[in-house]
């Protein structure tokens, strides 16, 4: 078993918060990513991974619908990493298919009020999903494509209720799951480049 705590350490520093989500799509540019995304293009812009986190906590507070109203995106290892703090727009199913049309997309979400998810889609297809207090219930077009590795990074896909509580999991389990679905090896170090932010079009 490879050890994600150790591994992903560094997310302590990023992952802190109530509601956060990353995803991961494959061979599309940050640019792509974010309209397909369905944000605003015109205020698309270079920005850096705190400017991201500051833009969308400023547009939390502005929102009525306590909204962020920002995102960005950046390229590592083939793959296109897009952050949305505060949010969870990429998780939505239409969001979903439309991002990962031609190609794929990998979701975590962070939310504490709601569901905390992982989601490997495929052009449009959901392969995997799991809510990540609860990875033995799976659904999808094939639930258990993943399963040696959830094993690998500690999740357990088996978990009988009988035998007692579900255990407790941690965001670096599920990173280091996404990291075996896309084959990039995510580190600090993709958060000190520059990032492409953008506004969305809900606020």
């Amino acid at each position: 078993m490879t050890d994600p705590d150790a591994e992903f350490r560094w997310l302590d520093d990023v992952w802190a918060g109530e509601i956060y989500c990353a995803s991961f799509v494959r061979d599309l540019t940050p640019r792509e990513a974010l309209t397909r995304f369905g944000t605003d293009a015109s205020t698309i812009e270079e920005v850096t991974y705190g400017k991201v986190c500051e833009r969308a906590v400023a547009g939390r507070e502005a929102s009525p619908r306590a909204l962020p109203g920002y995102i960005g995106a950046v390229e590592v290892g083939g793959w296109t990493l897009i952050v949305e703090p505060l949010g969870w727009g990429a998780a939505g199913p239409d969001a979903r298919a439309r991002i990962s049309r031609g190609t794929e997309i990998v979701v975590i979400t962070r939310h504490d009020y709601s569901r905390q998810e992982f989601i490997h889609e495929i052009d449009g297809e959901t392969i995997t999903y799991f809510d990540l207090i609860a990875p033995e219930l799976r659904w999808g077009s094939d639930p258990n494509r993943w399963v040696d590795a959830m094993r690998e990074v500690g999740l357990d896909p088996d978990h009988d209720d009988s035998t007692g509580p579900h255990p407790e999991f941690a965001f670096a389990n599920v990173f280091a799951l996404a990291s075996k679905v896309t084959g990039v090896r995510f580190s600090a170090d993709m958060l000190a480049r520059s990032f492409l932010g953008a506004e969305t079009n809900e606020k």
